[in-house]
């Protein structure tokens, strides 16, 4: 059973997971929560809405 996944993205070297929209969507579909922090990145540019990562 899994409550809750977190992931940073883009992760601390500055990577961004291809995959997250796949991941998010395996996530809810095993009911558990998604928490994903953008805030590395993201924060400077915000360019990125994680509603459209299905987050």
């Amino acid at each position: 059973d899994t409550a809750a996944i977190m992931l940073t993205n883009p992760n601390t070297c500055g990577l961004f997971e291809n995959d997250i929209r796949e991941i998010a969507a395996a996530v809810h579909a095993a009911g558990a929560y998604f928490y994903c922090d953008g805030a590395n990145f993201n924060a400077i540019v915000g360019r990125v809405r994680p509603g459209d990562l299905g987050i």
